[in-house]
């Protein structure tokens, strides 16, 4: 998630009255975090755009979540709780963000619910929200498809699925918990017999959904329940031709993901297309952003074929050092032409932690994975991430027994808030690379890889090296 100052929110036209109260949009999710560095935060469920703000804008955000109030109002509370701002001050505050679309007006006076007090975390030395920012989401493992580079081979649903009514009391709970995003994917989610009702029932959240979907089953009704301002889809296009894109994901399914992505269009749904980038597609990545421009997608994304899962049997497909390189300097270009936003890249096996509060001379070992964000699968567990899906010993509660925040607050996820240290890993502890190494941080990704927890994650450059060396020896040889 971006971070963004507070006046590049788009702006609405307003005529600005003392006498008119206003009230918190339920676009925006206001909510503070002691133990970071930045605690206070508002978060745009439209955009997806996070901003930080002060502890004085978070007060007066807060007092108009659940209660709408006049400008005098509003400073009458203000210096009652001895917060010294100006009548001018404020009232260009008001204005600004009434303008921004952060506060609307409203006819009466609302409740006084408030939530409950943030929950702090005290005996850990690392930055833990109150709450989870993002919870990853299967419904199901089951799909229609089954793609050559599919990380979690899925295929059949797991025994004892999670029913509907469940689910939708777990998006009750992340709502009242102020998560700000939550991601569906999978397994194919839209296979779940249940997911139609459990996409209207989000559509009326306040909070963010990102849906990843193979887009073979989308039709109009779908598409149009997909338009929900809240929601974001990523659908899978592997290729600019029928050739490349069944290679990995099966027979007819080119044209199908095709129709899927016009209907989604013609609906006006906010979509993305997602390229996993392979030994057969290198030469399409200007044809595949020319196809997505013409269906109105948002944006691009190349992701580097990762090779776990059924992957790593897909040798012919698998990319070297050469082809990443020639992939990097492709979407560089790209970039240039069609605009940052919309070019992305991602190799999963260089995690990206700009959103990890990190205190960069620590040597505690850990990630998002428990301090800001968990997964829950399809059978209800909750795990710190899909990557520890397989292995039961990383589950840290059911919600079919216990609340999120019951689970959240568990001693269970010690091992993932910072009572690992680098001197416990085998391989990173004595590498020259381990001070800007972020690879060392995914303990789940390299026990997915390798089974040891503390052994070295996938994509590690100090055994690149040494295989590359050990490879030239050979030659010369």
């Amino acid at each position: 998630m971006s971070e963004h100052q507070l006046n590049e929110c788009p702006e609405n036209t307003m005529v600005l009255s003392s006498q008119d109260r206003y009230t918190l949009s339920n676009r925006w999710i206001v909510r503070s975090d002691s133990g970071l560095s930045h605690p206070y935060l508002l978060f745009d469920i439209y955009s997806g755009n996070k901003f930080k703000i002060t502890n004085t804008v978070f007060i007066i955000l807060k007092i108009l979540e659940f209660n709408s109030l006049t400008i005098e109002e509003i400073g009458d509370y203000l210096s009652k709780n001895t917060i010294n701002v100006s009548k001018i001050e404020l009232v260009k505050f008001v204005d600004d963000i009434a303008r921004m679309g952060i506060i609307i007006k409203s006819g009466k006076a609302l409740s006084s619910q408030t939530t409950k007090h943030s929950q702090t975390f005290e005996e850990f030395d690392v930055p833990i929200t109150s709450t989870p920012y993002e919870v990853e989401i299967h419904f199901t493992k089951a799909c229609n498809l089954r793609c050559l580079h599919c990380i979690y081979d899925a295929g059949r649903k797991l025994p004892n699925e999670l029913e509907p009514i469940l689910w939708c009391k777990v998006f009750n709970e992340l709502e009242s918990l102020k998560v700000l995003r939550i991601i569906i994917s999978g397994g194919e989610p839209l296979v779940y017999p249940f997911s139609r009702s459990l996409i209207e029932h989000l559509s009326s959240k306040k909070i963010r959904v990102d849906l990843l979907t193979n887009g073979t089953l989308i039709d109009k009704d779908l598409a149009h329940l997909l338009s929900a301002p809240n929601f974001s889809i990523t659908v899978s296009l592997d290729g600019a031709s029928p050739e490349t894109h069944n290679l990995l994901r099966g027979i007819k399914c080119f044209d199908k993901v095709l129709e899927g992505l016009k209907l989604l269009s013609e609906a006006k749904s906010h979509f993305h297309i997602a390229v996993t980038m392979n030994k057969k597609n290198l030469n399409e990545m200007e044809d595949i952003v020319e196809t997505a421009i013409h269906l109105g997608a948002k944006s691009v994304n190349f992701i580097i074929l990762d090779p776990l899962g059924r992957a790593k049997y897909a040798q012919d497909l698998l990319l070297d050092t050469r082809d990443i390189a020639i992939i990097s300097d492709k979407v560089r270009q790209l970039a240039e032409v069609y605009g940052e936003s919309y070019i992305g890249y991602l190799d999963p096996s260089l995690p990206n932690y700009k959103d990890l509060d990190v205190y960069k001379k620590t040597t505690k070992i850990f990630c998002t994975a428990g301090t800001s964000r968990l997964a829950i699968r399809s059978d209800g567990m909750v795990f710190p991430c899909t990557y520890a899906f397989h292995d039961n010993k990383f589950a840290m509660g059911s919600i079919r027994s216990k609340s999120i925040e019951e689970i959240w607050s568990s001693t269970n996820w010690n091992l993932f808030r910072g009572r690992v240290e680098l001197q416990d890993l085998h391989e990173c502890k004595s590498c020259m690379l381990s001070s800007v190494c972020t690879l060392k941080l995914c303990r789940l990704r390299a026990y997915y890889s390798t089974g040891d927890f503390f052994g070295a994650p996938p994509g590690c450059q100090k055994v690149n090296i040494m295989s590359e060396n050990q490879d030239c020896g050979r030659g010369k040889a």
